[in-house]
């Protein structure tokens, strides 16, 4: 029966247009339960589907996260790569920029002047060139008048020697000189019958040179006096002057006082190398080994040296101001050759230079060893660490510092460096220097060049100075070359010390005076090369010593040697007397 009714209720469904009801009014309980089962099944089914999905996403969300992590990191990378990329840019331009400045460098030092000396750029005038000059020739140049010569004799006039620079004495030509003169007489026996003398006169027609060798060899004769002794003896003419003999004869040598001077001569003051002596000796048949040569200038060593501390005793005197500084050397050691120092110490008040080879050692215990216990004033050097001491220890002391080596720092960076910036620095200092060369042509006191250097104008380039390089050093934006940080350095570490010349009027604004001085030493180690040993670098400085003592004081270093040489074999010893200052040479 339910059956039947089922199926009418189907056939009216099928035959009616209207909605069918909801399907479980119709289930039984057992389809309806298996029913709500199916749809819980369902729902729980789409909820782990939508647990599924939103874990995914999830998932997807902190990928994605992962992601733009990732990819911001990769960008703070890149912006750092990029970074690091310029600022390794950077620095390889600045290192091929510091490199070709280098290069320049090396290249104006080998192939060009090496002068430091500048002039502020307002000072500085261009020369025309002789084209220019012949263009701009317009015919109203000197007239060839009288007057002409007296134009000409005014421009061309040399200037006043200077007293304070006698080792220039000589340097200038004036006319020709000979040590010994010839006259020539003319033979009037050979003049023609009737001729009658006018007037006579000497015309100076030709100039010789005559060097030769001569031995001396000296008779010594044995005899027996009355009374039976026998003796041996050497009994000069007394007309002989000609004969040296044995009165003349260095000790321990076979070389008079003259040519064991001019050896010294030769080898030192005009640095030739002792197988280029022994040349011109073989020019004159004299064959002599380098070894005896070497042998004779220690014999003149050894009495030379004993007059370094008489030397020492009148540069240190009290409150003096010296200059000092120290050049390089080769000597030969086993094995090969080591690299050492020769000191050197200027009192330009004194004119006394001294040369010092203490084991080749460039320490402080040498600057030690020559100071001693003297009460000088003042010690000028370069900025070397070891004269730092001075400032640290020796309160009595002023220390100055060369502000030539300033100069030169900035001189490198505006020409090597190309940096402008270091142009105020190079015409400052450049004015100071004008300023000193006004002082010392003026012939001022020292007092006076004292007041003038603490006036408002060297102030002022002071002021300029240190203004300018406090904003350079301060600046971190400023990009700064290794040669002008350089400079700029050194005249911040040692600003008191280079302008500590304005102390004192007897003080100089530089080193040169020390600078000049070594310049012998370094021809010296052009010519030849290296000291075969500590000894002859030792004695290289005893014989550089007094030549350059002589030069200071404006006399002929063979005169003197001969001079020297000459008291020695005569049995002279009071070394005192025989200082080149004492020992009577005009």
């Amino acid at each position: 029966m339910a059956r039947k009714g089922h199926l009418r209720h189907l056939e009216s469904l099928e035959k009616s247009p209207e909605t069918p009801l909801k399907p479980y009014l119709m289930m039984e309980r057992d389809e309806m339960i298996r029913y709500i089962e199916f749809l819980l099944a369902e729902k729980d089914e789409q909820k782990r589907a939508r647990e599924a999905a939103d874990a995914r996403a999830a998932e997807d969300r902190k990928a994605r996260e992962a992601a733009d992590a990732r990819v911001m990191e990769l960008l703070v990378r890149i912006d750092r790569m990029g970074a690091e990329h310029q600022e390794q840019l950077r620095k390889l331009e600045d290192t091929i920029e510091n490199l070709t400045s280098a290069l320049r460098l090396g290249r104006k030092n080998r192939f060009a002047t090496t002068s430091q000396k500048s002039r502020p750029s307002s000072c500085k005038k261009e020369v025309p060139s002789r084209d220019e000059e012949r263009e701009d020739f317009d015919g109203t140049g000197i007239p060839a008048t009288a007057d002409s010569a007296a134009v000409v004799e005014e421009t061309t006039s040399a200037a006043p020697a200077n007293p304070d620079r006698p080792y220039r004495k000589g340097m200038k030509y004036d006319t020709m000189k000979a040590d010994r003169v010839i006259l020539h007489k003319s033979d009037r026996s050979q003049l023609p019958e009737g001729a009658v003398v006018i007037r006579s006169y000497t015309r100076r027609y030709s100039y010789d040179e005559i060097v030769e060798f001569v031995e001396h060899d000296v008779e010594v004769l044995v005899y027996k006096t009355a009374d039976g002794k026998l003796v041996t003896a050497y009994l000069p003419y007394k007309e002989d002057n000609a004969c040296l003999g044995e009165t003349s004869r260095f000790p321990g040598t076979h070389a008079t006082s003259g040519l064991l001077s001019h050896i010294a001569f030769d080898r030192y003051q005009m640095s030739t190398p002792l197988y280029r002596e022994l040349t011109r000796f073989m020019n004159h048949d004299m064959h002599i080994s380098d070894g005896t040569l070497s042998n004779w200038l220690m014999k003149g060593g050894s009495y030379l040296k004993e007059l370094i501390p008489h030397l020492k005793d009148a540069a240190l005197v009290r409150d003096s101001f010296v200059n000092c500084d120290e050049t390089w050397c080769r000597v030969r050691r086993q094995g090969g050759y080591s690299k050492k120092y020769i000191w050197c110490l200027v009192n330009k008040a004194a004119r006394i230079v001294i040369f010092v080879y203490d084991d080749g050692s460039r320490g402080r215990k040498v600057l030690r060893d020559i100071l001693e216990d003297r009460e000088i004033s003042a010690l000028q050097s370069d900025a070397y660490n070891v004269y730092m001491f001075i400032d640290n220890e020796l309160e009595n002391v002023t220390h100055l510092c060369c502000m030539a080596h300033a100069r030169a720092k900035f001189k490198e960076a505006l020409e090597q460096g190309k940096d402008e910036r270091a142009r105020l620095f190079v015409d400052s200092i450049g004015e100071l220097y004008g300023y000193e060369d006004e002082y010392r042509r003026s012939g001022l006191s020292p007092d006076e060049i004292r007041r003038r250097r603490n006036d408002s104008r060297t102030a002022d380039v002071m002021v300029r100075m240190s203004t300018e390089l406090g904003r350079l050093l301060n600046d971190a934006d400023a990009h700064l070359g290794d040669m002008m940080r350089k400079a700029l350095n050194y005249l911040h570490n040692y600003w008191r010390q280079l302008f500590a010349y304005r102390q004192d009027g007897r003080y100089t604004i530089d080193n040169n005076m020390a600078e000049r001085n070594i310049r012998p030493l370094t021809v010296e180690r052009k010519n030849c090369m290296f000291h075969g040993s500590d000894m002859t670098a030792k004695l290289s400085a005893l014989y550089h010593t007094f030549i350059s003592t002589c030069t200071l004081m404006g006399i002929s270093a063979q005169k003197y040697f001969k001079m020297f040489f000459s008291a020695i074999i005569e049995g002279r010893r009071d070394y005192a007397n025989l200082l080149p200052m004492t020992i009577g040479i005009n």
